[in-house]
Order: structure tokens, then C-alpha cells, then sequence
């Protein structure tokens, strides 16, 4: 969830998250500042430096693991955490894509910076107005290309001065213990915290990638039921050829003294032992290809050089796949039956 003040940033908000942290449902709240703002590299020697604007996002070191992992030791690949007095975490990929080393400084210009020059300009005043100076003390990564790619982590104190926020922050972030009681966790929320405040769901923040899924979802389920179709006609064409050129061997099972449910089942029994046969080959494939579908991209990366799961597009640096078993269970019943 997040907590945010409607139109303006929030004040007070220790005693909103003694409010939020309060509700048995919460697991940690933490307050945050986020806001884009235009870093420049400081190169040594005649390199040309570079320009880039990223997202700086303030944490507070001691409540942040409460509502996130980005500090973590897990989630560092270099450096430590420490965004003390005008220190900096960056993602993994802006650290590639400016070759930032740890220990470099950058120079960090809010838009604060530029309303402050467009304001004395207005005023016919001259005013220069120097960056803060930023040292580059951890690479994180959160495992999400745009994290990695487009956020730096600050000091909550260091962000409230470089939007010149005085005490105040841009919300508050809140931990679940589980998520899927958002929705009625922020209508909790909504009537005991004082009015002007706006819960969101991380549902609310992320619609259009969920919208998404639930598209991709539907589609990938009427593909797999006309696969599934293609396959039993296929079954029962093998079966109707095999009947009938089973003619004469059907003649003689009659001749015997057999009756015509006793021939059915023996060609039921080899339907069903076909479709179990297949049952277990498709799902013994299957699983094996989740388990290795990276290694499997990885392969046709080398060997094509194209990305067939680029990070860039789809924000994760590696495949997701969730084994659920109650699906199994129904397509392999649905699929024998």
C-alpha cells in the first residue's frame, strides 16, 4: 500500500505510521521520497562526463527492510548499503550504462535547483545555484530491469533536502502480511487515518501490467484448449483407423462368443493407455522445460544472438514460471476424461 498526502507532501508522518503500523494486518511501513532528478558524472581526466536522469528514491535505513528488500545484503552485487551523509545505492544497469566504479562522485541537480533559477530569472535576478556532490557506495539489484536501470537510493534526509521538503515526505510505504488483502486493508485504513490522506493498492499502482497479464492469461488458455482438442482428434483418429483395420480380428472376438461391450473396452483400454502415456511424457516435458527454461534462453542466445526474453521490455532479468498444482491436477484429468 501506499500512503500519500492529496496534493501536497505529507506532514507528520511518524504519527501516520504509528496510525498505519497499528492495523494487525500491517508488517512494516516506511517513509519515502521519490522524484526524478539529473545526475552528471565526475571523470577524471579528459573524458567528457555524462549526463543521465534517473529516479532518487529516499529510504530510511532502519525502517526500509520493513517494507522492502533493496538494502539487503542479498540484493547488493557491490559495495554496502550505506546511504549516509550524501551517499548513494545505485541499480545495477545505471551503474553499467554510466560505468560508475564505487567511491565515484556524482553530481546530483533537483528540480528544486531549477525552479529556484526560473524563479530568480523572473525576478531579473542572477543567482548560481552548485549540485550536491553524491558518493557512489553500493550497486543494487532488485531483480526489475526499470529498478536497476532508472533508481538511485538516497538518505531520506538527503532527499528532503534536495526537494526541500523541511520534515516532510512524499508518503509512506506499507507492507502486507499478505497481499492479497489490499483492498480491504486500505478501506481500513481510509477511515481511521485523518482525512486529506489517499490509501492506493499496489493493485491501483500497477493496473495496466495486470490488465496485461490477465490478457495474456485468457489467450494462452484458449490456445492450450485448442491444442488440446487438435490432440484428442488425433487420438481418435489413430482409434478409428485402428478399428477398422482390426475388422477381422473383431469378427473372430464376436465369433468366440464376445460380446460388443467387452470388444468397446479393449479399445477403451488403449485409448486410455495412449492418453496416459502421453499425459506423462507431456507433463515430464513440460516440467523439464521449466526447470531450465533460462539455461534454454540462454542457449538460443548464444547460438541466434537475439534476446528472446529481453529485460528491457519485459523488466525482469529472468524467466518467472509458478508451478500450480491444482492446474495440473485439472488438465490432466480434463485431458484423460
Amino acid at each position: 500500500l501506499k500512503v500519500t498526502e492529496s496534493g501536497k507532501p505529507l506532514g507528520g508522518h511518524r504519527s501516520v505510521r504509528d496510525v498505519v503500523i497499528a492495523n494487525e494486518k500491517v508488517s512494516g511501513a516506511a517513509p519515502f521520497i521519490i522524484g526524478p532528478v539529473l545526475v552528471e558524472t565526475q571523470p577524471e581526466g579528459e573524458e567528457s562526463s555524462q549526463v543521465f536522469t534517473p529516479w532518487v528514491r529516499g529510504v530510511d535505513p532502519e525502517l526500509e527492510p520493513t517494507v522492502s528488500s533493496l538494502l539487503s545484503t542479498k540484493n547488493l552485487v557491490a559495495g554496502e548499503a550505506d546511504v549516509s551523509l550524501n551517499g548513494l545505492v545505485v541499480g545495477s544497469e545505471f551503474a553499467r550504462m554510466l560505468n560508475l566504479r564505487l567511491g565515484e562522485f556524482l553530481a546530483v541537480h533537483s528540480a528544486r535547483s531549477f525552479h529556484r533559477i526560473r524563479q530568480a530569472k523572473e525576478d531579473g535576478k542572477e543567482v548560481v545555484l552548485l549540485p550536491d556532490d553524491f558518493e557512489v557506495r553500493g550497486v543494487f539489484d532488485a531483480g526489475y530491469y526499470e529498478y536497476n536501470a532508472s533508481f538511485v537510493l538516497a538518505s531520506i534526509e538527503d532527499a528532503q533536502a534536495l526537494y526541500g521538503l523541511g520534515d516532510a515526505v512524499h508518503g509512506l510505504w506499507v507492507k502486507l502480511h499478505d497481499a492479497t488483502e489490499a483492498e480491504p486493508v486500505r478501506q481500513q485504513l481510509q477511515k481511521t487515518l485523518p482525512q486529506g490522506l489517499v490509501v492506493t493498492t499496489w493493485e491501483d499502482e500497477n493496473t495496466q501490467i495486470l490488465d496485461a497479464l490477465k490478457v495474456e492469461r485468457n489467450v494462452m488458455f484458449f490456445l492450450l484448449f485448442f491444442v488440446m482438442i487438435v490432440a484428442a482428434f488425433g487420438i481418435t483418429s489413430s482409434q478409428i483407423t485402428f478399428v477398422v483395420q482390426r475388422t477381422p480380428e473383431i469378427g473372430t472376438l464376436k465369433a468366440l462368443g464376445a460380446t460388443g461391450w467387452q470388444i468397446m473396452q479393449v479399445f477403451f483400454a488403449q485409448s486410455f493407455v495412449v492418453a496416459a502415456l502421453g499425459l506423462m511424457f507431456g507433463f515430464g516435458l513440460g516440467l523439464f522445460a521449466l526447470e531450465y527454461r533460462n539455461e534454454f534462453l540462454g542457449v538460443m542466445r548464444a547460438a541466434t544472438g537475439f534476446e528472446l526474453f529481453p529485460a528491457s521490455i519485459y523488466g525482469f532479468q529472468a524467466l518467472p514460471a509458478k508451478i500450480v498444482p491444482g492446474d495440473l491436477v485439472s488438465i490432466g484429468v480434463g485431458s484423460l476424461f
